[in-house]
């Protein structure tokens, strides 16, 4: 006589079947699914963790460069109002000299700036190298890699020239003291050829400069300077972030200018012309 499989059996087989499900694999069309999901959302992700990770690259570089100007600040209180030049005299000789930062403006404001990391900024691609190292791997005796270069329409001249005071800059606040630099030496100046493609901006496509008054700030190169080629500096659209007297660039200097910041806002590589 058949007996009725009893609850029991009933739940085991139940149970077995279940198991069996549970433990069926993926096949390929949900794997791929699987993997699909996955790279969309890596690919969404991905730019924004490297946005965070740049946004504090920029802050900790604009940081640094506070303390820069902080230390230009306090030499200049102690010094008269004077600015230290570029470089403070030029070194014996030319060629391979291994005390590079001793000629330069960086010297001057040692005494309050105890650090040389304070020089560098982590975004900048020259970073990973040391301060006080060859400009480009050259043997120039007027570079050291840092990442910030003294404005030469404002704040520093070359050496036996007559030196910045501060009474000269017409407007501290708006006019800049230091800016990024790809080149690694002393100085940057934004009307010459030969500093084109030199202004970092790598900070998605800003740019981070210190003024003379003290205060730091991320914007765009083009910002910096005035927006038409005139030299009536009495109309609108006339700023310009780098002179001294505050006047706008005109004529040839505003063309190559004009490119330097947007060859900047591009984030354009420096070639060595050498």
């Amino acid at each position: 006589m058949l007996m009725e499989p009893s609850i029991v059996d009933t739940l085991r087989r139940d149970d077995a079947s279940m198991t069996a499900k549970s433990l069926r694999a993926f096949t390929l069309i949900e794997l791929l699914v699987v993997i699909a999901i996955i790279a969309i959302l890596a690919a969404i992700l991905f730019p924004v963790f490297a946005q965070a990770r740049e946004k504090a690259r920029s802050t900790s570089c604009l940081s640094n460069m506070k303390q820069v100007v902080l230390g230009l600040t306090q030499y200049v209180q102690d010094y008269d109002e004077v600015f230290p030049n570029r470089t403070l005299s030029w070194p014996p000789g030319e060629g391979n000299y291994p005390e590079l930062e001793k000629w330069t403006w960086r010297v001057a404001l040692n005494p309050y700036i105890k650090s040389k990391g304070v020089y560098q900024c982590p975004s900048n691609p020259f970073s990973d190298k040391p301060a006080g190292a060859m400009a480009g791997g050259q043997n120039h005796p007027d570079g050291f890699n840092i990442s910030y270069a003294c404005n030469v329409l404002s704040v520093c001249k070359d050496p036996g020239d007559d030196t910045f005071r501060l009474a000269e800059i017409i407007k501290p606040a708006s006019t800049v003291a230091y800016s990024e630099f790809t080149l690694q030496w002393t100085e940057y100046n934004p009307k010459s050829g030969y500093h084109d493609n030199t202004l970092y901006a790598g900070h998605q496509g800003m740019t981070n400069l210190a003024f003379v008054d003290g205060h730091v700030k991320t914007m765009r190169a083009s910002q910096t300077i005035n927006s038409v080629n005139d030299c009536d500096e009495g109309k609108a659209g006339r700023t310009n972030l780098w002179t001294a007297d505050a006047k706008p660039f005109c004529g040839g200097d505003f063309d190559q200018a004009r490119i330097n910041m947007t060859h900047a806002d591009e984030n354009l590589p420096y070639k060595y012309p050498w």
